[in-house]
């Protein structure tokens, strides 16, 4: 009986429990981090090379094959450093004591806030990082960022900007992501994006966030962006229509792109080159038009839809004929 009722007390309790919001993974992903860090311990005990820097006097012992795997800078160093025994670093102290604190033993420095004066020195761990090809270096640190400051439509320029200039790639697209889907080309909500430069803009359109009821928006939201500063934007024109989808573009919209290419803002883009991409994908739209009409050649034909169709073809040799 009192077995019974602790079963009972059991299933009480696993009712009662909050929904799962899924597995946590963090105690396996810290035991694989100690494992990993009890590895490189071992291999380090038997170092072969020594890692330093002007200005300081602290040296750290590796293995030169170790060394050699964190990316293709460190590579190619300990290549040509081969017959030395002492090593280099081209870095302020703080900053390399920093990342081979990571790379050696996995650990991070602690971020600072923005009113402590640390601001400078964070983003030139990311710029060392960043020259020295240290991705997971990066990508730590950017998670670390993020998690601190939960990304908003507010804060998320700042952040794309500096994913962008460092080319951290998970800074970058969650920050692009939040753009794009603050931004709402009917009612003219652009005014926050049109200002930043054009490797925002690009990463912004290429996200699959920029919810547009039609692609044409997207084709509005660059001429907005490019009327800002024409003399200096137009020739940034063709990077960012590299990013629309052509396919979603009604037929119109793709005959009024390609007759409007000597006017601004798209006169930097490859007059050829465009026509012929546009040409494929209105022979691709026309073809699944007509497959759909020959799956249903029992039906009569909806005098609608064949309005739709006779429209479709005629700009379609319109477009042919520019």
């Amino acid at each position: 009986m009192s077995d019974a009722g602790e079963e009972k007390d059991e299933e009480d309790v696993e009712e009662t429990e909050p929904e799962d919001e899924g597995p946590d993974d963090r105690p396996a992903l810290k035991s694989t981090i100690a494992a990993l860090v009890r590895q490189l311990a071992v291999l380090h005990a038997s170092s072969n090379v020594v890692l330093k820097t002007l200005g300081s006097s602290k040296v750290y012992k590796c293995r030169r094959e170790v060394v050699a795997t964190w990316s293709p800078p460190f590579e190619t160093l300990m290549k040509e450093t081969a017959e030395e025994t002492e090593v280099q670093i081209d870095a302020p102290p703080e900053l390399l004591e920093d990342a081979l604190g990571f790379m050696l033993q996995g650990r991070l420095p602690s971020l600072q806030s923005d009113q402590s004066g640390k601001e400078e020195r964070r983003h030139s761990l990311l710029s060392f990082a960043d020259r020295w090809q240290l991705e997971d270096l990066k990508s730590t640190y950017g998670e670390m960022m993020m998690g601190r400051e939960r990304l908003s439509a507010q804060n998320a320029a700042s952040y794309l900007q500096l994913g962008l200039k460092h080319s951290v790639a998970n800074i970058s697209l969650a920050a692009a992501d939040i753009l794009a889907k603050s931004i709402d080309v009917k009612s003219g909500a652009v005014a926050h994006v049109i200002t930043l430069d054009a490797a925002c803009m690009q990463a912004i359109l290429a996200s699959d966030e920029l919810h547009v009821e039609d692609e044409a928006e997207s084709l509005e939201l660059i001429q907005r962006w490019a009327a800002v500063d024409k003399q200096q934007r137009l020739h940034d024109v063709p990077g960012l229509l590299a990013q629309v989808r052509l396919s979603l573009c009604s037929f119109q919209c793709l005959i009024d792109l390609v007759s409007n290419l000597s006017k601004d803002p798209w006169q930097e883009v490859d007059a050829k080159r465009l026509s012929s991409k546009v040409r494929k994908v209105v022979d691709e739209k026309l073809a699944a038009v007509t497959s759909d009409r020959m799956r249903h050649f029992t039906k009569l034909p909806d005098p609608e839809q064949e309005q739709k169709l006779a429209a479709m073809l005629h700009a379609s040799k319109s477009l042919y004929a520019v």
